[in-house]
């Protein structure tokens, strides 16, 4: 004996509930990629304002007369840029980070190769997209925002207060 419910078709139940969660699925890749990539900085007044006032020129000394910097300068960055398997493009970069509390220099010169191996990572990851890639200037706004958070996450949360691009170009090759 065959029972007619198992010789039946699907549901169309099944195929409304598929379309709901590819739906959903989509709706959330496309906002994650608006919130990494396409999402305008944060307002950095509140931060700033966090930090305090600070004399620009007045050198700084801490315990003992140890010299003191409130900014972590990082020598050039050349990046290719790689279509096809072949280099189109250099990226130069040349990036300042604002210290919310002023670091010894003896610090600053044992964090910084850390801190340059996380941003060279991270311009990497950001300028491997095809979106990116075409874009005419490397001073993006996205560029800043996430090199703070990689700044943040190498010398400890809410050390940096701003990331500044002292230089930013691209030169097409060939």
């Amino acid at each position: 004996i065959v029972c007619r419910a198992a010789l039946r078709k699907p549901r169309p139940m099944k195929r409304l509930v598929l379309l709901i969660v590819l739906v959903l699925l989509l709706g959330a890749g496309g906002g994650a990629g608006w919130w990494f990539f396409l999402r305008p900085p944060p307002d950095e007044a509140g931060a700033q304002a966090e930090a305090g006032p600070v004399a620009p020129d007045e050198p700084l000394l801490g315990p003992n007369g140890i010299p003191l910097e409130r900014e972590i300068e990082l020598a050039q960055i050349v990046l290719p840029m790689l279509a096809e398997g072949k280099v189109r493009k250099h990226v130069n970069f040349i990036v300042a980070f604002e210290l919310r509390r002023p670091m010894s220099v003896a610090e600053i010169e044992n964090i910084r190769p850390r801190l340059r191996d996380a941003v060279i990572a991270e311009l990497f990851a950001i300028f491997s997209f095809r979106h990116i890639q075409a874009q005419e200037s490397a001073d993006l706004p996205v560029v800043r925002e996430r090199l703070l958070r990689v700044a943040n996450r190498v010398l400890g949360p809410k050390r940096v207060s701003a990331v500044f691009v002292r230089h930013a170009s691209i030169t097409p090759l060939g």
